[in-house]
């Protein structure tokens, strides 16, 4: 052992004020515990942090300075620092929010950590009114401190930052089980159920032991006062004054609540269509897109992070080229809108047309509505309905140089997610028609608008206090969707009731969130409680393949994604059917495919040299679902989970990794390896490394099994070449995939993080 010598000018101050000599052997005890003895790692660490200790040093700012040095020093040959620096975190955050050792094992009462949670106004007196003291302390037994263990550094220091309360910027309410706790109780606190606390305890066991993951909004929102909860949040507005208004009120009220928005702009009238009322010509979609952009950028997401918003539109819209270019960065500010995300909704009447190389036109909406909702051949008969109509607007231009116009601004900006609007529809297992999904590109849920019938004024002009604006709206539709994601590296690991079992305890959640959250808007509450629809995803996928040593390109991994999604699909729709059942199916499934006794397979669009051969007994499960229906409308979306995977270390979704060690900035500088590197380093592929081709039909072999769809990137070494974007985009359609989401460039891939659906 090499022995430092001990630097007498050096004085640590305590953190009651008290000035100490600083003790190597101290600190060398501390760091001996946290690297389990390993005495060389030890030494390497006390040699690396004398240069850093000045005179009178804080022991907070000591404490920090010896946990960047270890996490300086984590690395793909030497993770064990990575361990090292989680131990001395975990101690750092038990000492300064509770004032307890690591070492003690126990976290503070649970019921004086509510009391102190609902006198600060962070939890719900509401929620927390549902448990009797005895029952808290009940609930605070759960927590498993030592769970907090599972956590990588990374994992650790993001979820600390991301989702446990606090008070003011640097005074915490809660440690990481506290909110694992929480979110298991926003679940069951309202149930009559006799198990309750039971229910209550296997939630929280499955979550805190990363066999899944919560998205965002229910990690930062579960418990609180107006939780809520739904991640996607999906609106259309009409083509009128009250309509886009009343869009734009209803997109502040839900940015504010933490939910990520789409809004689809097919509706609205062209740039120089007649405006009734003023005898006006319009200005077009911009002037309103510009206008949701500045409610986005005015209502953050309950401060913890700033709006965010996407727009859809049609390839055949009038303006779809200005609509493209809205993000490029050139062009005059008044011609952009760089601050939203954007969608095309593509078909196959622009891929044939590009195919031929032949001109198509593009209309107005509000002279063409068939175009809107039409499909396939429906769409084709419009089409060329109004493509021989006089007296409409009109505007031709090459096919192939709108799809390169859509392929420039794609690899310059990495947005310009594609909307496969035939896929979507002819795989649709719900009763009404899908026009657009969401931030991420994973949800295919309906959503229309709400019209205002009439208003007046109720008035007492001699009391103008009684003075009442009454309004009569026929409410649309704001389709909300509630994410959560599964581990599939634990998942894999279950037997198959382990798996049923699983699927049972994640739906029973989902479903009390639907009913026990809070709707800041009406119509999206009519929505959800009928529709019912949830999105169960995934995570750690990449870290599933290279565990089973299979490569991307593989036939292996296509009939192993096959049989996964086989499993996981069966084990989830049986679970909503067992649900509905005991609850009742969802009230608007009459006419849905599920009434047929059909699952998303019998409509997949896949072709047969991607088919392998079911497994398990679908016959019996369709029996069920004929028998009981199912308690969801939609099951399944497979989110990009880039902040709630990486806490548990996970890889994202189902995308590959960019780089087996990563660092990113911020408090602290982070680094992150990719999980079970030791064992998979040799069988983990770069994304850049692997042929779109084969992502894009590992894609469609799981969008075979999912009735809503999944975020799909794509990775380019170079983007010079349009012809391949384009290319990938036809494969894509035609393989059945219903969305495309990022482009990504080996060069300059900076990718936003799409926080809202981070399930």
């Amino acid at each position: 052992m090499i022995v430092l010598a001990q630097n007498k000018e050096h004085n640590v101050i305590k953190r009651d004020g008290r000035v100490e000599p600083y003790s190597v052997d101290k600190l060398r005890k501390v760091l001996l515990w946290a690297a389990d003895n390993q005495e060389a790692l030890v030494e390497d660490i006390l040699q690396a942090i004398s240069i850093r200790i000045n005179d009178k040093i804080k022991i907070e700012k000591l404490y920090d300075e010896v946990i960047q040095t270890v996490s300086n020093k984590i690395s793909p040959l030497y993770p064990s620092y990575d361990t090292i620096a989680r131990n001395l975190y975990l101690q750092k955050i038990y000492k300064e929010f509770y004032n307890i050792k690591r070492t003690d094992g126990d976290y503070p009462s649970y019921s004086s950590v509510v009391k102190k949670g609902i006198s600060a106004g962070i939890y719900s007196a509401e929620v927390f009114s549902y448990f009797s003291g005895e029952e808290l302390e009940i609930l605070g037994s759960f927590i498993d401190q030592s769970r907090d263990s599972l956590f990588t550094y990374g994992g650790l220091v993001l979820f600390v930052d991301k989702y446990c309360k606090r008070y003011s910027k640097h005074k915490y309410l809660e440690l990481p089980q506290h909110v694992y706790l929480r979110i298991a109780i926003q679940k069951y606190y309202k149930t009559t159920d006799e198990n309750k606390l039971a229910k209550i305890a296997q939630t929280y066991d499955m979550i805190s032991n990363h066999y899944y993951t919560e998205a965002t909004p229910k990690m930062l929102n579960s418990g609180t006062k107006n939780a809520q909860l739904a991640s996607c949040v999906l609106m259309t507005p009409a083509d009128d004054a009250w309509s886009i208004n009343h869009t734009g009120n209803n997109m502040g009220l839900f940015s504010k609540f933490s939910g990520g928005l789409s809004i689809d702009i097919s509706h609205l009238r062209t740039i120089g269509s007649s405006v009734l009322g003023n005898n006006g010509q319009s200005s077009g979609k911009i002037p309103f897109i510009q206008f949701y952009e500045k409610v986005v950028c005015a209502y953050n997401q309950g401060s913890s992070r700033p709006g965010a918003a996407i727009i859809y539109f049609d390839w055949w819209d009038y303006e779809s080229p200005e609509l493209i270019m809205l993000k490029d960065a050139g062009g005059k500010d008044d011609q952009r809108a760089r601050k939203l995300k954007y969608a095309i909704k593509w078909n196959r009447t622009l891929t044939r047309k590009f195919l031929n190389n032949e001109e198509v036109i593009l209309f107005n909406p509000l002279e063409t509505p068939e175009l809107i909702t039409a499909i396939g051949e429906e769409f084709d008969h419009w089409y060329e309905f109004y493509s021989n109509q006089p007296g409409i607007m009109k505007r031709k231009i090459n096919a192939r140089d709108l799809a390169f116009l859509i392929a420039k601004v794609r690899s310059e900006t990495g947005n310009l997610y594609i909307y496969y609007k035939d896929n979507v529809d002819e795989q649709r297992m719900g009763e009404t028609p899908v026009y657009s999904s969401n931030l991420c590109c994973e949800i295919t849920i309906p959503s229309s608008p709400s019209m205002l019938k009439s208003q007046r004024l109720l008035s007492d002009f001699s009391n103008p206090t009684e003075n009442i604006l009454e309004q009569i709206i026929t409410p649309g539709e704001i389709g909300l969707c509630n994410l959560c994601s599964v581990n599939l590296y634990k998942w894999y690991a279950l037997s198959f009731e382990q798996k049923l079992a699983l699927a049972m305890i994640i739906v029973r959640g989902m479903d009390n969130d639907i009913d026990y959250q809070f709707y800041p808007v009406k119509e999206g509450e009519l929505a959800n409680r009928s529709r019912r629809p949830v999105g169960i995803g995934v995570s750690n996928y990449a870290n599933l393949l290279a565990s089973q040593k299979l490569s991307w390109s593989s036939e292996g991994a296509r009939q192993f994604t096959h049989e996964l999604f086989e499993e996981l699909t069966y084990c989830f729709l049986f679970a909503s059917s067992i649900l509905a059942k005991e609850r009742g199916k969802y009230s608007t499934i009459g006419h849905s495919m599920w009434a047929k006794g059909l699952v998303p397979y019998a409509l997949s669009l896949l072709p047969d040299n991607l088919r392998y051969p079911l497994k398990l007994d679908w016959n019996a499960l369709r029996s069920h679902i004929m028998t009981y229906g199912v308690r969801f409308s939609y099951h399944f979306a497979i989110a990009p989970t880039q902040t709630s995977g990486l806490a548990i270390s996970s890889t994202e979704g189902i995308d590959p990794i960019t780089e087996l060690f990563t660092v990113k900035s911020g408090t602290y500088d982070i680094p992150y390896l990719a999980p079970n590197l030791v064992q998979n380093r040799q069988y983990y592929e770069n994304a850049f490394d692997i042929d779109n081709k084969d992502i894009i039909e590992l894609a469609a072999i799981r969008q075979a099994f999912l009735d809503q769809s999944q975020s799909v990137s794509l990775y380019y070494k170079t983007t010079n070449s349009a012809s391949e974007i384009i290319n990938d985009i036809i494969y894509a359609e035609s393989l059945g995939v219903k969305t495309l989401y990022y482009l990504h460039a080996a060069k300059s891939d900076t990718k936003d993080i799409c926080e809202s659906c981070s399930a």
